[in-house]
């Protein structure tokens, strides 16, 4: 009984380090923080492309984080409830990000993978002339997403202004000038 306590506290823990880090990186909205967040914490054992998301367990950790003093919510009304920003308390306990990263992220408002994303995307239409599903975009790429790690990345980046979004449902995204010109400035950050 006891080994399953100390693996379900384990697992609270990674999910929290999870959520701070990206928090620190700029997800804010409490549903980008679970698709985000959410796949790589859940033990599933039918197979890598068939992971569920745990939205209760992952909603719990940001919950308990509020309270911990770790998270606070942007305000206590409307939307800015569903917004978290880290306290001192969560930026001394966050992961920690290089020079580097913190001057991508204080100059355009995006995390080292979403650029990853951008920069991708460029390749992959640059290689195949034309843009990518976000299907296309997980299987193509060396990052290790999946399907709804991806929609979140996606809304950073057109939320920084470093894209525009194409298609019929706007699945789609395409580096604008402000992106090409992050994608360039960031280069060393990218593989």
């Amino acid at each position: 009984m006891a080994h399953g306590n100390s693996s379900s506290l384990a697992a609270q823990e990674e999910i929290e380090n999870t959520v701070l880090d990206a928090v620190q990186k700029g997800l804010t909205r409490v549903s980008d923080l679970v698709s985000y967040c959410g796949p790589e914490l859940v033990d599933v054992n039918i197979g890598a492309n068939n992971r569920e998301l745990d939205v209760p367990q992952v909603s719990r950790a940001i919950e308990n984080m509020v309270q911990r003093g770790l998270l606070e919510r942007q305000g206590k009304r409307g939307l800015d409830q569903l917004q978290v920003r880290l306290t001192e308390e969560g930026r001394a306990t966050a992961p920690p990000v290089t020079e580097r990263e913190a001057a991508l992220m204080s100059s355009y408002g995006v995390s080292p993978t979403a650029l990853q994303l951008l920069a991708n995307i460029r390749t992959y239409e640059s290689r195949n002339g034309k843009l990518p599903t976000i299907t296309q975009l997980r299987d193509d790429s060396h990052l290790d997403l999946v399907t709804y790690q991806i929609q979140p990345l996606y809304s950073q980046l057109l939320s920084a202004g470093l894209a525009d979004d194409k298609g019929l449902f706007r699945f789609r995204i395409r580096p604008n000038e402000a992106g090409e010109t992050a994608i360039d400035e960031f280069e060393d950050l990218l593989e």
